[in-house]
């Protein structure tokens, strides 16, 4: 199956008016197995577009960052065996046509796409509360055909990640440097979790767990 969206609106105005559908558990299937949530064709040349209109990281490098963690990890399977480095979306994410800013199956179009993973950051801290140090983030991913216009999950459905690191020793981090380390850790998790979802593995490798 191979999928698309139209001309969605990148952020899709930062989720209003999009729907998201309800979270579903990863299947286990067998002895400590858990089941891909979508499975890619792996044969597509594939991007991952990480897109933050409510500026939810501190730094445009964390979203190359996770969509990073996330390509190295599916090359790395062989879930895709053909991506394009998830750079060349930030770059072309900040391009106007016609006045406007660039659709998501439009940056697909731009970096020579067929399938774009696009992950639509809607939390991404180290403390809800300012004081724990309880790093979490969601996002909300579609998997869109470029040429087709189709998607996964269909219309204006977004498939909700969320990842949660637990309690981390001591407090919220108070210095430049440990914020920087904390985050680059979610980053690179969030990265995982992300590539996760299209392939099977073992519960003992999953971050979600």
């Amino acid at each position: 199956m191979t999928v698309g969206f139209g001309i969605a609106l990148i952020g899709c105005a930062a989720i209003v008016g999009c729907n998201i559908v309800t979270p579903i558990a990863y299947a286990v299937h067998g002895p400590g197995r858990v089941k891909a949530q979508y499975k890619l064709n792996a044969e597509a040349t594939t991007v991952i577009f990480i897109d933050d209109p409510s500026n939810r990281v501190s730094q445009r490098r964390l979203r190359a960052q996770i969509g990073q963690s996330a390509q190295d990890v599916l090359l790395a399977k062989k879930a895709v065996v053909d991506m394009i480095d998830t750079r060349a979306t930030l770059t072309a994410s900040a391009k106007e046509r016609h006045g406007k800013m660039l659709s998501t199956q439009e940056i697909g179009e731009a970096v020579g796409a067929d399938i774009v993973i696009w992950g639509l950051l809607s939390e991404f801290t180290l403390s809800a509360d300012g004081v724990s140090n309880l790093p979490e983030a969601t996002m909300q991913v579609k998997v869109m055909d470029v040429a087709t216009g189709e998607s996964w999950p269909e219309g204006d459905d977004f498939f909700p990640l969320s990842l949660r690191l637990g309690q981390q020793p001591g407090f919220a981090p108070r210095s430049t440097s440990d914020t920087l380390e904390g985050e680059a850790k979610l980053a690179d998790r969030l990265g995982v979790a992300l590539a996760q979802m299209f392939y099977n593995h073992d519960i003992t490798e999953s971050v979600r767990r």
